[in-house]
């Protein structure tokens, strides 16, 4: 946002989506629809194949994990190895990416444990070992999260509520002086 001129979303998603180059692949992740209708409108005209999260791919989270479906096929999945409802989403997306890659024979069963096995560094991360843990009692967590705007912040805020630990919940915040504190916190 420091580029931009007034650093509104009209601006974010033409920075975003201007620079990608026709006859390529596009992915949409899933997005509020204000957004995916901003950006479809500045790739209308871009040559490259397309992927649109709710067009040509989805989820739904179940009890058992969640079913991935896109068009060729469904695959009923567990939870991804990540902490947090929103790491769905960005695991579907990456999971459309490489569906659609030729050059990879990916299979379901590559997908299922893939996802089981991944790691996220910095995305909601549990600190089990280190000086810092040390200081720690083991009845207390220590999570670390690299969000660094209000969209995340949401994400956050979702799964903290989601522990319903009942334990107080202490937060140490360091942003750069050009984020948005106001909106974060």
């Amino acid at each position: 946002k420091d580029f931009l001129k007034k650093g509104t979303i009209e601006e974010i998603v033409y920075e975003k989506c201007s620079a990608l180059l026709g006859e390529s692949t596009i992915v949409v992740s899933e997005q509020t629809e204000n957004v995916l209708q901003k950006i479809k409108k500045n790739i209308v005209n871009n040559t490259s194949k397309k992927i649109i999260f709710s067009e040509n791919y989805n989820y739904k989270k179940n009890t058992n994990g969640f079913v991935y479906n896109d068009s060729l096929g469904q695959i009923d999945l567990p939870l991804p190895n990540l902490s947090g409802d929103f790491q769905i989403s960005n695991v579907s997306t990456a999971i459309a990416t490489v569906r659609k890659l030729d050059e990879f024979k990916i299979t379901d069963l590559n997908i299922k444990q893939a996802i089981t096995k991944i790691r996220s560094e910095g995305r909601l991360q549990k600190i089990t070992q280190g000086r810092l843990r040390n200081y720690v009692s083991k009845n207390n967590q220590i999570l670390i999260d690299g969000a660094h705007n209000t969209l995340a912040a949401l994400a956050v805020e979702k799964y903290l509520r989601s522990l319903n630990s009942g334990k107080k919940i202490i937060m140490l915040l360091g942003m750069m002086a050009n984020k948005e504190h106001r909106e974060f916190i």
